[in-house]
């Protein structure tokens, strides 16, 4: 007879714990740009009410302040009017896999500079570039790991601590194993030397989870989170654009759909770390949805929508 009560308790808290996750889906999305030139939101890891964005072609690095309130009343009173704030930068390719510090005072970028690129980070306050490469014939996209940046210029493996001393420029140095070096070296997602990706399969844009200790990443055949402690594998199946919340508990991403040459579906999906409890956050919506962000708090995220930024509550 307690046999029975115990399986029927843990099956009802297992069928609430799935009910309760299928439950979640984004409620009263708000317009916050009307130009149909404004994609790939990434709210602050720190503040909530800071949102950084792009243009189409990732052209240059926008950052729009959310006021509670008075954000709605300016939307109502400008309409169609309401234009992008000025630029952090306006430099070719820099809002392409951006990055915020994991204090929120800076944002990291990789940019087109003539027929060069440069790798580097822009103070919020001052509106100050800081300089980690210089002008480069090649530098990677950087992975970001804690207060560790790690990247690949001109086939050298370099890393660079954000605690040092924020100057015109940070000093880089050559990857060793001790710093566990997380990169994407032809196709292969490494941590340190040990490829995680599966043999055969081509892999890029290696996400790091807040706490360091998670990875996203996508291949050919969909998405992939790899635990580095535990180094499980989680294949997550069809997926883009991922972004961890906060507290690298929760992956959000993309799952689109095409005809080969054009969109014809986009929804936002939200997965816990482990793979489980995958759930379909806009499916109540027509639109097509794209590149998701959670607020550092999880109550809000924000996406794009033919070429405007959305922020939405999390219900």
């Amino acid at each position: 007879m307690k046999t029975n009560c115990l399986i029927f308790i843990l099956v009802l808290l297992f069928s609430n714990s799935v009910d309760a996750a299928k439950s979640f889906h984004i409620a009263n999305l708000k317009q916050l740009t009307f130009n149909e030139n404004s994609i790939a939101p990434s709210f602050s890891p720190t503040d909530k009410n800071l949102l950084a964005f792009t243009s189409s072609k990732y052209q240059g690095i926008y950052v729009l302040r959310l006021t509670k309130g008075l954000q709605t009343k300016r939307l109502q009173m400008l309409g169609n009017t309401l234009k992008a704030p000025e630029p952090l930068t306006n430099a070719p390719q820099a809002g392409f896999e951006f990055s915020w510090s994991p204090d929120g005072k800076y944002i990291i970028s990789r940019f087109s500079v003539g027929e060069q690129k440069r790798l580097g980070m822009f103070d919020l306050q001052t509106r100050q570039y800081i300089d980690f490469s210089g002008n480069v014939s090649s530098v990677s996209i950087p992975t970001l790991r804690q207060q560790q940046i790690f990247f690949t210029q001109n086939n050298m493996d370099l890393t660079l601590s954000l605690n040092q001393s924020p100057g015109k420029k940070l000093q880089a140095f050559q990857v060793n194993q001790q710093s566990l070096p997380m990169l994407e070296k032809e196709g292969d997602i490494l941590v340190g030397n040990k490829k995680v990706n599966r043999e055969g399969s081509q892999c890029w844009l290696p996400n790091v989870s807040p706490d360091g200790i998670k990875i996203s990443f996508e291949c050919w055949e969909g998405l992939y989170i790899y635990h580095i402690k535990s180094r499980n594998l989680i294949f997550i199946g069809k997926g883009t654009d991922s972004s961890w919340s906060r507290d690298s508990q929760l992956l959000v991403y993309e799952k689109t759909t095409d005809n080969g040459y054009d969109l014809l579906s986009s929804d936002i999906y939200m997965i816990r770390h482990d793979g489980t409890q995958q759930v379909n956050l806009t499916k109540k919506h027509a639109k097509i949805i794209r590149r998701p962000t959670l607020s550092p708090d999880k109550s809000q995220i924000a996406v794009d929508i033919d070429g405007d930024i959305y922020v939405g509550d999390m219900k």
